[in-house]
């Protein structure tokens, strides 16, 4: 079954991960509107840069996780506009902002201007 249904009912995601490169589950759980209590592993921590994102563990046991969920819940987050207010957030995360990052470091790299338009033509075509 499509797991977005269930996330767009949940108020949040626990995330207990040893190891996470890019934790992709968190920012699909914010683009359906829940709250993230997670451990600061991987590529967590760059993306959970505070609220609106939700909440790292401090450890990885339960008594942290619950001491992130007590957080979360006494943060006011859980509302519906901490919902809007994630699924705002979980729009950084996108192709055109992932693909504009990537054109400005290529420019910086390459010193030649690359912009989205430039970047899908054709190979040898606007360069």
């Amino acid at each position: 079954e499509n797991p977005y249904s269930f996330m767009r009912r949940s108020a949040a995601l626990v995330l207990s991960s040893r190891w996470e490169a890019l934790p992709t589950v968190l920012i699909e759980a914010m683009a359906c509107g829940c709250a993230v209590v997670a451990t600061p592993v991987g590529g967590i921590p760059e993306i959970m840069t505070g609220p609106p994102a939700g909440h790292l563990m401090a450890a990885r046991d339960a008594d942290a996780m619950l001491e992130g969920w007590r957080r979360l819940e006494s943060s006011g987050e859980l509302d519906e506009a901490g919902r809007a207010a994630r699924r705002d957030y979980a729009e950084r995360f996108g192709w055109a902002p992932t693909t504009r990052g990537q054109l400005a470091i290529f420019s910086h790299l390459t010193g030649v201007a690359l912009d989205e338009e430039a970047a899908a033509a054709p190979v040898g075509h606007g360069l």
